[in-house]
C-alpha cells in the first residue's frame, strides 16, 4: 500500500510540475501557504498517518509538514525522472521546435471550375493548430499580376491549441488574366514557411463585330436596315458589352437602336440590333459600329465594323407647258397654270422657272412655290417616277398693276427652266418665248388731220379732214381744232367755235367706239398786202393743231394729237412793158 501511495504521487508530481509555470522547478512550496501539490492532491493525502514512519522517511523532510519548506534546497523529486534541462524554468533545450500548425494542417481551396476575364475568384484557406498556442502567423495569397487583390494578406497572430482558422483570399480576373498557380504561404515562430500551390485555369474572352449586310445598294431618299452582330467568339464569358452605332452625315437616323447594352455574354452568345436609316445626301454614306467589353477595371477589348450604301443615282427631266398670256383689259387680272412635269426617275431639286412677267404683277396660288421680280419663280421638289410623269401644276394670277401708265397692249416674257439633282448636278432648258396680250375692251385713240395744201395765199380758205379712231372708250369724246394765229372759221362742220384771248378754237364731241370724220372750213388771215401787218404772215408756216380726249373702263385718261400744216404766200402786182431795142449803125 505505502509502495503504491508512492508511485502515485511520483506520477502527479510529475504531471504537475510539467504543467507548472516556469521558476518553480527549484522552489518549494512557501511556509504560509498549502503547497499546490496539496492542492491537486485527494484530501486523504494531505498528510501521512503519524503512525507510519517508513512513509515519512521515505519522503522529503518538507513532506512531513505540509506547512513548512526544508531550510536548504533538496532535489526535487521528479528532477529524478526528468532531463536535467526541465530542473530550472530559465533554461531551453538546445534544439527547441515551437511550431504547432503542420504542413499537413494547411489546405487551399480554390474556384471549382475556369475562370473567366473580370471574375471574382475566391481562395478559402484552411489551418489547423496542434496543442500548443503558435504566435505571429501570417497567412499570404498571391496570384500572378494579372489578378488584382481584393484581401490577400492575413496577419493572424496566434492560434489556440487545436483552433482551426478559415480565411477567403479574393482577387479580381483582369482583361489579361491567363491561367496559373495560387500560392498560399503560412509563416509562423520558429518553423519553415507553409507553401501551398493550387492551379487554376482561364477561359479567355473575345468579340467579334459586324455589319449585314456590309454594302447597300440605295437612292437618295429610300430607307435601308442593316443588322449589327456582336459574337462572343472566345472561350470564356465576356462582361460589359457595349455597342455604339454611327451613322454617316448622309444618313438620317429612321427606326432602331443605335446601341446596346448587356451586362454578359456567355461564350457563342450573340448580341444584334437593327438600326434603319434614310439616305439623305450623296456623300457621308459610311456607317461605323463599335463593339467593347471589359471589366470593372478597364476595357478588355473594342473592335469597328463598317458598312456603306452603293448609292443609285436617278436622273430626274423636267419639261413644262404654259398657256396664252391674255388678261382681259377691263377685268384687270387673269389667273394662269404652268404645268410643270418630271419624266425622270430622281427628283428634282433647286427648281427654278427663270422669267421676268413685267409690266404685269405676279401673285403665286400654288403651294411651295414663289416669285421673285426679274428672277422667276421657285419650286418645290418634284419627285421621278417609272411610269406616269410626276407633274406640279404651277397657278398664279396676273394683273395689270398699272393700267394707266401701260405703254403697250402685249409683249413677251422668255422662260428657262433649271434644276439639280439628288447630288446636286445641274440641269438647264433652252430658253422659251411665251407672248402676252390685253384682250377684251381694250381702248384705242387715234386722230389725225390731212387734205391740208402745202401753201396757200395770204386770205385763201381750206377744208382739211379730221379723222378720229375711237375704240372701248367711255362716253363722248371731246375732240379740239387749235386754229393758227389769225386764222377764222369759215364752217365748223357742227363744232362750236370759241375765241379765248384771240386765239379761235373749234371743239366737237363724238363717240369713243367708232370712227369719226370731221371736214371744217378755215381760212387765213385776210390782210390787205399795203398793210404792214401782212408782214407777220406772208412767207410764214401755219400750223393747226387737233387733239382728242376720253377715259376707259379702267378710268384712265386717253388722248392723241395731230397737226396740219401750210406755208402762206403773199400775192405782189407787176406791171410790163414791151421794148424794143436795134444796134448802133457803125
Amino acid at each position: 500500500m505505502r509502495r503504491t501511495r508512492y508511485s502515485t504521487w511520483i506520477v502527479v508530481s510529475t504531471l504537475l510540475n510539467l504543467l507548472a509555470p516556469a521558476g518553480v522547478g527549484a522552489i518549494g512550496p512557501p511556509t504560509d501557504a498549502v503547497p499546490a501539490c496539496r492542492q491537486a492532491l485527494s484530501a486523504w493525502f494531505t498528510g501521512p498517518p503519524a503512525a507510519d514512519i517508513t512513509v515519512k522517511t521515505g519522503l522529503p523532510s518538507w513532506f512531513a509538514n505540509g506547512l513548512q519548506h526544508p531550510s536548504t534546497s533538496i532535489q526535487h523529486p521528479v528532477s529524478i525522472i526528468l532531463p536535467a534541462w526541465f530542473a530550472t524554468s530559465d533554461q531551453q533545450p538546445p534544439t527547441s521546435s515551437h511550431h504547432t500548425i503542420h504542413p499537413d494542417a494547411v489546405t487551399v481551396t480554390g474556384p471549382d471550375g475556369p475562370i473567366n476575364n473580370c471574375d471574382v475568384v475566391t481562395f478559402t484557406i484552411i489551418a489547423t493548430n496542434d496543442a500548443v498556442t503558435t504566435t505571429s502567423v501570417i497567412i499570404t495569397s498571391t496570384m500572378p499580376a494579372d489578378f488584382e487583390p481584393t484581401q490577400h494578406v492575413f496577419d493572424v497572430d496566434e492560434v489556440g491549441p487545436n483552433e482551426t482558422i478559415t480565411r477567403y483570399a479574393v482577387f479580381s480576373s483582369t482583361c489579361s488574366a491567363v491561367s496559373g498557380q495560387n500560392v498560399t504561404i503560412v509563416s509562423q515562430d520558429n518553423y519553415d514557411n507553409i507553401t501551398r500551390y493550387t492551379d487554376f485555369s482561364v477561359n479567355p474572352g473575345a468579340i467579334t463585330v459586324r455589319k449585314e449586310p456590309a454594302v447597300v445598294p440605295a437612292a437618295v431618299g429610300e430607307v435601308i436596315t442593316w443588322t449589327v452582330i456582336v459574337e462572343n467568339t472566345g472561350y470564356g464569358r465576356v462582361d460589359n458589352v457595349l455597342v455604339t452605332d454611327t451613322l454617316g452625315s448622309g444618313l438620317t437616323f429612321e427606326a432602331g437602336q443605335t446601341s446596346a447594352y448587356t451586362p454578359s455574354l456567355a461564350q457563342g452568345q450573340t448580341l444584334t440590333f437593327p438600326v434603319s436609316a434614310r439616305v439623305d445626301a450623296c456623300t457621308r454614306l459610311d456607317n461605323e459600329v463599335v463593339a467593347a467589353w471589359g471589366c470593372s477595371t478597364g476595357q478588355c477589348q473594342q473592335l469597328q465594323a463598317k458598312a456603306s450604301v452603293d448609292l443609285q443615282l436617278k436622273t430626274p427631266y423636267l419639261d413644262y407647258t404654259s398657256p396664252p398670256f391674255n388678261v382681259d383689259y377691263c377685268v384687270g387680272s387673269e389667273i394662269f397654270t404652268i404645268t410643270v412635269n418630271n419624266s425622270g426617275e430622281g427628283t428634282a431639286h433647286d427648281v427654278l422657272l427663270t422669267t421676268d412677267m413685267s409690266p404685269l404683277s405676279v401673285t403665286v396660288l400654288s403651294p411651295g412655290a414663289a416669285y421673285t421680280p426679274g428672277v422667276g419663280f421657285t419650286l418645290p421638289d418634284i419627285t421621278g417616277t417609272t411610269g406616269t410623269p410626276t407633274e406640279y401644276e404651277l397657278i398664279c394670277q396676273l394683273t395689270i398693276s398699272d393700267p394707266c401708265g401701260l405703254e403697250t397692249t402685249g409683249g413677251g416674257f422668255e422662260f428657262q427652266l433649271e434644276f439639280e439633282d439628288d447630288c446636286g448636278n445641274p440641269y438647264v432648258l433652252p430658253v422659251r418665248r411665251e407672248s402676252w396680250t390685253l384682250v377684251g375692251d381694250v381702248p384705242s385713240l387715234s386722230i389725225s388731220k390731212e387734205d391740208m395744201p402745202g401753201e396757200i395765199y395770204l386770205g385763201d380758205a381750206v377744208s382739211p379732214t379730221i379723222v378720229v379712231n375711237a375704240a372701248n372708250l367711255n362716253g363722248p369724246l371731246v375732240v379740239t381744232d387749235t386754229l393758227p394765229p389769225g386764222w377764222t372759221v369759215v364752217d365748223p362742220d357742227d363744232g362750236n367755235v370759241f375765241t379765248v384771248t384771240a386765239q379761235v378754237y373749234i371743239t366737237w364731241t363724238v363717240s369713243g367706239t367708232t370712227t369719226t370724220v370731221l371736214t371744217p372750213v378755215i381760212r387765213s388771215p385776210v390782210i390787205a398786202l399795203t398793210d404792214t401787218a401782212a408782214c407777220d404772215y406772208c412767207g410764214q408756216l401755219a400750223i393747226n393743231t387737233v387733239e382728242v380726249r376720253g377715259t376707259d373702263c379702267q378710268n384712265c385718261e386717253h388722248s392723241a394729237q395731230d397737226t396740219a400744216s401750210t406755208y402762206i404766200q403773199c400775192q405782189d402786182n407787176l406791171t410790163s412793158r414791151n421794148k424794143q431795142v436795134a444796134p448802133v449803125a457803125a
